[in-house]
């Protein structure tokens, strides 16, 4: 891992975390590291330990798929966009993410191709919306395996489960991309969703690539 020290007055962007850390974030809000305090040579300089590094030139398939999709919030924006947001206010409400981070958010994500922004200009005011693409549909059972990787290993009895359910056959599925009841590929199309927590059991079919 890259060390180096740095002075604590060089970087603003410095907050205290509740470890008793500093952190480091970039102007939109996301945390790039934290310092650890050194003794040598001098008491003021602190070493620089980063969150991450860039991976997506690795011989690694899935350190280049982490590069892309491995941030939570991204994760968290592609879920609501197979949830059938589209619009900025409405990602914002349904993750809870900052303005800012989002607007950074999106924009990697649109760069990545994960993500197509469509201007929409029928309306009395131009808008933008945010539309997964084919690539963007394809990180589908990524999800899948998170909510059931959790179901398994870090259960919230108190919030309930996601219900990933095909919409082929009713059967609730126990992989991440095939219903084993019926063969039938989770695709957006072919899923529904039963939400927990805040969402109250809603059932949610999903939507997946867009055409403009």
């Amino acid at each position: 891992m890259t060390r180096f020290s740095v002075y604590r007055h060089s970087f603003p962007a410095e907050r205290s975390t509740p470890g008793g850390k500093l952190a480091l974030s970039e102007p939109d809000g996301r945390a790039v590291g934290y310092y650890r305090r050194t003794a040598w040579p001098r008491h003021d300089e602190r070493v620089f330990m980063p969150l991450r590094s860039d991976w997506s030139t690795r011989a690694c398939t899935i350190a280049r798929g982490i590069d892309v999709v491995g941030d939570p919030w991204t994760l968290l924006i592609l879920r609501e966009a197979f949830a059938g947001a589209l619009r900025f206010d409405e990602f914002t409400a349904r993750t809870g993410i900052s303005d800012k981070a989002l607007s950074a958010r999106l924009k990697d994500a649109v760069s990545a191709g994960l993500i197509e922004r469509v201007e929409i200009t029928d309306g009395p005011r131009p808008r933008a919306e945010y539309r997964l693409s084919e690539s963007g549909a394809d990180a589908l059972p990524i999800l899948h395996a998170f909510a059931l990787w959790a179901d398994k290993h870090a259960p919230h009895p108190e919030r309930g489960t996601l219900g990933i359910n095909c919409r082929a056959c009713g059967a609730r599925a126990q992989s991440a991309d095939v219903c084993l009841s019926c063969g039938s590929r989770l695709t957006a199309e072919n899923t529904r969703w039963t939400r927990p927590g805040e969402w109250d059991g809603a059932q949610v079919d999903l939507v997946g690539a867009q055409q403009p």
